[in-house]
């Protein structure tokens, strides 16, 4: 059996709500330092509790209208 890759009550956010736009600047080279920060992998995702990625599918919803408006959130890297 293999052994979960995320804990239970942790999704990826753009499995869970697709239509977002997500930009991980220290994945990349296109960020204040011009270049890709150690601990952040170049084809990182977002990992966040299924409430937040609830939560933010709610926001994109409600927001429709709003579709080419850039709302930006800002959330801190955890490490254990």
């Amino acid at each position: 059996m293999d052994k979960p890759l995320l804990a239970s009550g942790f999704v990826v956010l753009s499995h869970v709500v697709p239509s977002l736009l997500i930009d991980l600047k220290y994945c990349y080279e296109d960020n204040l330092l011009g270049r890709l920060l150690a601990g952040y992998a170049p084809d990182g995702v977002v990992v966040v509790t299924t409430e937040c990625a609830q939560a933010l599918g709610q926001i994109t919803l409600q927001n429709e209208p709003f579709r080419d408006t850039y709302f930006n959130f800002e959330v801190a890297k955890y490490e254990p």
